[in-house]
């Protein structure tokens, strides 16, 4: 977002009668860190790889029969390099064009024209992150209709939120390798920490809103690096040298799950590495960890064609594995269920691959998303349609 947006932002709020909220920034030169950028952009690309071109989330829909519809389409602006998430049983959407929020009815709770060039979003049941990455505005909007803009001063790298909507926001720091900003869901800042042995990358919150973990790309691969919220102390560190993760979850309240391009990596909270599960020689092609207690991977030896689905508890024990016919193209998690699309149409398994329900003839879409309530929203540029099975 450029200057002219920023203060149509603050504009915007004055006439809302919210203020918005300056943070300060304690180090202020304007030099851009090249290797961050450069780290960024790569993980951006891998984690993003679907969605950065206008065609990603382009779903073509075949209605040559009645669908067993839940309702009206959810409608949105259609604009380039468009990304979504579930927010609740709601939809957030980010463009080049604009943001908006939409509640579980499809109803719009907020949007803003705005221009990005790498539009992203993280959402949770209460709360939406909009941002542009490498941006320095970083859009929190709620489902009561209240937004605020938060500046992290200079480019942002990533930004996450909870279930309760405690989030972070890393953002690029001149004299460090990152910033980490941490707010709680009122956008009152909390916590910050200067990274100064490796690039953070990803920061998350706990469910408990006690402990921050923070994903670092470090000179000899990665690490996670733990704190709670009420000590300026570094609690935990934990090294995986060699190895490239770029995302990370709390699989479960006391369990930490990082994905890498080879490798899925689980840890305790006390800093203990648990186990690791090696996937090297295949491809991931896709991964979803939005699952309660369970994450979810599909591999292949090849860049395209089959391969294989499989799923991971807390511990890093197989749950379950299956060879879908056709390419999977979509994953979604939700609870202890998981939403697969491919060409043939749609698969909805247990947390251990039990299939539970399929539909092969009624769309072909390359994406689609799993609600908390057990109905799809099936995703084209410019609307979103729901479908029961």
């Amino acid at each position: 977002m450029d200057d002219e947006e920023l203060d149509e932002l603050e504009q915007q709020e004055e006439h809302s009668g919210k203020k918005p909220k300056k943070l300060h920034i304690l180090r202020s030169t304007f030099a851009m860190l090249t290797t961050i950028a450069l780290v960024a952009a790569g993980l951006l690309a891998f984690i993003y790889r679907d969605y950065l071109t206008e065609d990603g989330l382009r779903s073509i829909f075949s209605r040559d029969e009645a669908t067993d519809s839940g309702g009206e389409p959810f409608t949105y602006e259609n604009g380039s390099n468009q990304t979504f998430a579930l927010a609740g049983d709601g939809l957030a959407v980010a463009s080049g064009s604009g943001i908006q929020l939409l509640d579980q009815n499809g109803i719009e709770i907020f949007s803003r024209v705005t221009s990005m060039e790498n539009p992203a979003v993280s959402a949770s049941r209460s709360l939406a992150l909009f941002y542009d990455v490498g941006g320095t505005i970083c859009v929190a909007a709620g489902f009561d209709g209240e937004w605020r803009h938060i500046d992290a001063g200079k480019g942002i790298i990533s930004a996450s939120v909870n279930a309760s909507g405690y989030f972070t926001v890393i953002s690029e720091e001149s004299g460090s390798r990152g910033l980490v900003h941490v707010y709680d869901s009122q956008c009152r800042e909390l916590y910050r920490w200067y990274a100064g042995t490796g690039w953070p990358v990803k920061a998350i919150i706990s469910p408990d809103n006690r402990r921050l973990a923070v994903l670092c790309v470090t000179d000899e691969g990665s690490a996670i690096v733990l704190f709670r919220l009420d000590s300026e102390e570094e609690q935990a560190r934990i090294e995986y040298p060699g190895k490239l993760l770029f995302d990370m979850c709390f699989i479960s309240s006391e369990r930490l799950c990082a994905i890498g391009e080879d490798v899925v990596c689980f840890s305790g909270t006390d800093g203990t590495e648990v186990s690791r599960y090696d996937f090297a020689g295949q491809h991931l092609i896709s991964y979803d960890l939005g699952g309660s207690g369970f994450a979810a991977l599909y591999v292949s030896p090849y860049r395209t064609g089959g391969g294989t689905l499989l799923t991971l508890d807390a511990d890093g024990n197989v749950l379950g594995s299956t060879e879908p016919e056709g390419e999977i193209s979509s994953l979604s998690a939700s609870g202890r269920q998981l939403l697969a699309v491919t060409a043939g149409g749609l698969s909805l398994y247990s947390q251990d691959l039990k299939l539970q329900q399929a539909d092969e003839a009624l769309i072909t879409a390359k994406s689609a998303l799993l609600r908390p309530k057990g109905d799809v929203l099936l995703l084209s540029s410019y609307f979103a349609q729901l479908y029961n099975f």
